[in-house]
């Protein structure tokens, strides 16, 4: 197995336990895709793709981006604005959560092969399109991740 299935492995898991109140996302990529009862309240991985860093005659390096989706459902009475604005707090608290324990590889439990963690960006608390009723929000990691060459 290679180092980025043991790092994205590890990384849905902890995203588990630290979200253990939210389901995970089947197509985090394409919200609209999702079951509604998990965009309710949920999580995804979405994988970027890799761009090559270091390169020696024993292993190579690349960093590929790792976006973290969430998803919460408003249920709000009509003039009544607190449940939307709890929400959203909420969901940035998440991502606060998210950048604590992530932004350190020790915190996360994926060992030697990532070199590094960055944060790129974290996005505002939006609407889903064509779900006016679902808020979603993401935090996007570059992950430096080492693999070892065969020889």
């Amino acid at each position: 197995m290679s180092n980025f299935s043991t790092t994205y492995d590890q990384i849905r898991s902890v995203l588990a336990i630290l979200f253990s109140d939210k389901g995970e996302l089947e197509s985090p990529d394409n919200l609209i895709d999702n079951v509604d009862q998990v965009l309710t309240n949920g999580f995804g991985v979405i994988v970027g793709p890799a761009v090559p860093q270091d390169f020696d005659y024993a292993e190579f390096l690349e960093d590929r981006d790792f976006t973290i989706v969430f998803t919460e459902e408003v249920r709000a009475i009509p003039g009544d604005k607190s449940p939307l604005l709890t929400i959203k707090k909420n969901m940035i608290e998440d991502q606060v959560t998210l950048k604590k324990d992530f932004l350190s590889s020790d915190q996360i439990g994926v060992g030697s092969s990532v070199q590094r963690i960055e944060l790129v960006s974290a996005t505002g608390v939006d609407f889903i399109p064509g779900k006016e009723n679902i808020l979603t929000t993401s935090v996007t990691f570059a992950v430096g991740i080492s693999e070892t060459i065969n020889t």
